[in-house]
């Protein structure tokens, strides 16, 4: 069954011309609204194994749709702080429409599938 998780995130850049996003997908030792906290490790086991060094599995949905990938995350891991990201978003009509919603901050919220 996959369910999804919402939690405290941010983004940290966005660049339309190179279409590139980066911010973070989820913060750690943060309560969600289930009551749910990630702790520091939670995601090494995927990253590893599936991440952009691994099989290349993981990617970056438009809302946790999977027949709207916005692309793969060129970046993923975790840092002190959560896990961290960086995606290079497709040119598509629906990552174009996406770009300029990160770049007029309407879109400023993640959460993960798992």
């Amino acid at each position: 069954m996959y369910q999804t998780k919402t939690f405290s995130s941010e983004i940290k850049g966005v660049d339309v011309q190179n279409r590139l996003i980066e911010g973070y997908f989820s913060v750690f030792d943060f309560e969600d609204s289930d009551g749910d906290i990630i702790t520091r490790g939670a995601f090494a086991k995927t990253i590893r194994e599936n991440g952009p060094e691994g099989k290349n599995r993981i990617m970056h949905l438009l809302q946790h749709n999977p027949t709207k990938p916005l692309g793969k995350p060129v970046e993923l891991m975790e840092d002190g702080y959560g896990l961290k990201f960086m995606t290079k978003i497709t040119e598509t009509s629906y990552g174009m429409d996406t770009l300029k919603l990160y770049e007029d901050d309407v879109l400023k919220e993640h959460s993960i599938g798992f």
